[in-house]
């Protein structure tokens, strides 16, 4: 694993183990635009959650961080097995945009649920 990925991992767990409950400081552009959430608000705090082990408290972040995680996990191994085998790399852009498509229909669902506030610029599309 290269250096950079390392880096990431590692900002990306730190940043998932300061991650708090309350609101703070809002750096999502899409509702600092729109005091709305976009489909990815709350995968941070998401993140902290399943970093401290409570899988629970994740799902009720954002339950598509979860899939994702459980996902990641299964794409590693599967991806670690071809290559050892000696088996052609697998091809991903189905499983991008099906996870993309889900990522949206979860979103969609959760502000039809009222589960997360409504952005106001989406009030004409009949939400």
């Amino acid at each position: 694993m290269s250096a950079s990925r390392v880096a990431a991992l590692v900002g990306g767990i730190f940043v998932a183990l300061i991650a708090s409950d309350d609101e703070g400081v809002v750096l999502c552009p899409f509702r600092r635009c729109t005091d709305g959430y976009c489909p990815l608000c709350g995968a941070t705090r998401a993140a902290g959650k399943l970093v401290r082990g409570d899988v629970l408290g994740a799902w009720h972040r954002h339950p598509v961080l979860v899939l994702w995680v459980l996902q990641a996990v299964v794409l590693g191994a599967v991806m670690a097995w071809r290559r050892a085998t000696s088996r052609p790399a697998l091809a991903l852009r189905g499983f991008i945009t099906a996870n993309l498509v889900l990522m949206l229909g979860v979103w969609m669902v959760r502000l039809g649920l009222h589960d997360i506030p409504r952005p106001s610029t989406l009030s004409f599309f009949g939400f």
